[in-house]
């Protein structure tokens, strides 16, 4: 089974940050888990060892755009039906700062970005050294009759990990915002499992990534009638697209748009070229290895 390949640490113009530790309570097959980070950390493991579980968790705490949490992800025991209303999932993680070569320093540098985005949330450990501690629960509230979701600083960070317990929210610091998890979010993608998928999704990051092409809309322009001009020249030199074609000039009405629109684009999906390059939204299907675009009719969207 191939490794799960982790990177733990970010930077700015100014200042690194490094995530240490992770510290993992009650969350789907884990119950109490405690892993220190490296620059590079491999999880390897057995299949249902909870390699999957770790990234999930650390995912939903730090994650860009952060998977929600369920009841469906609260540690149960072999002899439960259902995990008790009481029991909390809690994942913790050390930040500390770094150098501009990533090595771990006693403080952020003065005028430190970080310094400035999490504030009150910095503290001192037992030695006067900086660190951010990051605590996300999910439990029961009686009141609203459901779970809930916080993300909280640490005033400590307790070196021995079964007193994760004594470590206490900042007093009068706000929740942790999600514009306060941005620069620090982490990217998560499973090699086997979700890169086609991310690959294809224009919400994901990889697509985000791509999208920034840097091109000229001179460029964006004469290569999308490029491409178009390649597209019409297969369309017209194959007869089955050309029956095709001529069969989905009928699905204007359905979709909600003109006519003259709907054209096939016979490359592959899961290339970049069988996008419109500058990105406008479109209505897209995959007939085998045909993608079909519709363009949007000026009143409304498909």
């Amino acid at each position: 089974m191939p490794p799960t390949i982790l990177p733990t640490a970010a930077t700015t113009a100014k200042n690194g940050i490094f995530v240490k530790e992770v510290r993992i309570r009650h969350y789907r097959c884990l119950r109490s888990v405690d892993v220190e980070l490296d620059a590079l950390t491999l999880l390897i493991g057995q299949n249902n060892s909870g390699k999957t579980s770790f990234l999930n968790a650390l995912f939903a705490a730090i994650g860009a755009g952060q998977r929600g949490l369920s009841s469906d992800d609260v540690f149960i025991r072999t002899n439960e039906v259902a995990a008790p209303k009481n029991r909390t999932v809690a994942i913790d993680i050390l930040v500390r700062p770094t150098d501009a070569n990533g090595n771990i320093v006693n403080v952020f540098a003065q005028g430190s970005p970080w310094l400035e985005l999490w504030g009150s949330g910095i503290v001192q450990d037992e030695n006067d050294n900086d660190l951010a501690a990051i605590r996300t629960l999910y439990k029961w509230n009686a009141v609203k009759g459901e779970y809930a979701l916080e993300r909280r600083f640490l005033k400590d960070w307790q070196k021995d990990s079964t007193k994760w317990e004594n470590s206490k929210p900042v007093e009068k610091v706000a929740p942790v915002s999600s514009q306060q998890l941005e620069p620090l979010a982490l990217y998560l993608l499973d090699a086997k499992r979700d890169i086609a998928e991310d690959l294809r999704s224009r919400s994901s990051f990889w697509s985000k990534m791509v999208e920034e092409h840097g091109l000229t809309p001179a460029d964006v322009d004469r290569i999308e009638k490029e491409l178009t001009t390649i597209n019409k020249d297969i369309v017209d030199s194959s007869g089955i697209f050309t029956y095709i074609q001529g069969h989905l000039r009928n699905f204007h009405e359905t979709l909600s748009c003109d006519q003259q629109s709907i054209a096939i684009n016979p490359q592959s999906p899961c290339t970049p070229s069988s996008r419109s390059v500058s990105g406008h939204g479109r209505c897209t299907l995959h007939p085998w290895s045909a993608a079909v675009f519709a363009e949007p009719a000026r009143h409304g969207h498909t």
